[in-house]
């Protein structure tokens, strides 16, 4: 279910056609998307995470994957709820 999901969010950006491949451009690994549920399991089993953000994430050509680049993670304060 997660991949189907992440997959139509996935389609759903207007970068999509980039990633489609345009202009001679191999078409970006957008079967990848297995990293967003992984992200999302993350961030329930750790409530202490308030903010993820990772920019940018580097998409490789179709078998080659990605990755995170740059990432930044808030954590929730002691005693605050």
């Amino acid at each position: 279910m997660w991949e189907i999901s992440a997959e139509i969010m996935i389609q759903s950006i207007k970068a999509y056609n980039i990633l489609k491949g345009m202009r001679g451009k191999p078409h970006a690994d957008t079967t990848a998307v297995d990293c967003i549920p992984g992200l999302s399991q993350l961030i329930t089993d750790h409530p202490e995470i308030v903010e993820l953000d990772i920019n940018p994430l580097i998409v490789y050509p179709e078998g080659e994957g990605c990755v995170g680049a740059d990432s930044k993670m808030v954590l929730k304060r002691k005693g605050s709820s």
